[in-house]
């Protein structure tokens, strides 16, 4: 994340999940972490953040998650990355 400008000021970075071939009913795209910066000018932060796959499951009718095998998207601002369960 770079401040281009010439004022400090703040960021949201957010970091969306899509699961592209779900089976179950899902979120188009869920809201997974996201993180308030503060960057001055000309300032760039790299931000890391890690998906452990048991985080991205689903609930269904009983008390356990649902992982799910097949191709995942995940979106940071206007980047976006695939990675496979299974």
């Amino acid at each position: 994340v770079k401040n281009t400008g010439s004022r400090s000021g703040s960021e949201v970075v957010q970091v969306y999940i899509s699961d592209v071939e779900s089976s179950l009913p899902a979120p188009v795209k869920k809201l997974y972490r996201f993180q308030k910066i503060m960057l001055e000018p000309g300032e760039t932060k790299t931000m890391v953040f890690t998906i452990p796959v048991s985080e991205i499951g689903l609930y269904t009718d009983g008390p356990e998650k649902i992982v799910e095998k097949g191709v995942f998207l995940v979106t940071v601002g206007e980047l976006t990355a695939s990675f496979t369960v299974g």
